[in-house]
């Protein structure tokens, strides 16, 4: 659904939980960014076992977004299979996971054992 007003056009979807047909009461209306960022931060969730509030979603593009969250970094492309009204759209992990060591230290050497002295 397209909205016109203000010199500004937004796009809407239905978004239904799983197995819902569009139009069911449980079903609801998302600006398409909205709905695009929740549906980014359920699939990162699910890839970085991350929860949703510890995620940070960075735009790259219009097709690409990184997220960073529980040590992880990753970079997911918008992909469509079909047309316009039709297609079929998901997130697709574009990189591998890269974990971070989020508060990495220089490694250490651990301090020498020293024996006891004796005083005479």
């Amino acid at each position: 659904m397209r909205a016109l007003g203000c010199s500004k056009e937004l796009v809407y979807v239905e978004a239904c939980p799983e197995g819902l047909a569009p139009g069911h009461r449980s079903c609801d209306w998302l600006e398409f960014d909205e709905f695009r960022t929740a549906s980014l931060k359920t699939r990162a969730t699910f890839d970085m076992d991350c929860p949703s509030e510890a995620l940070q979603l960075t735009k790259i593009s219009h097709r690409t977004f990184g997220v960073n969250g529980c040590g992880h970094r990753s970079t997911y492309l918008w992909t469509c299979q079909g047309h316009a009204l039709h297609a079929d759209c998901t997130w697709v992990m574009n990189t591998d996971s890269v974990r971070r060591e989020e508060d990495a230290k220089p490694s250490q050497s651990p301090e020498p054992e020293t024996s006891p002295s004796l005083s005479l």
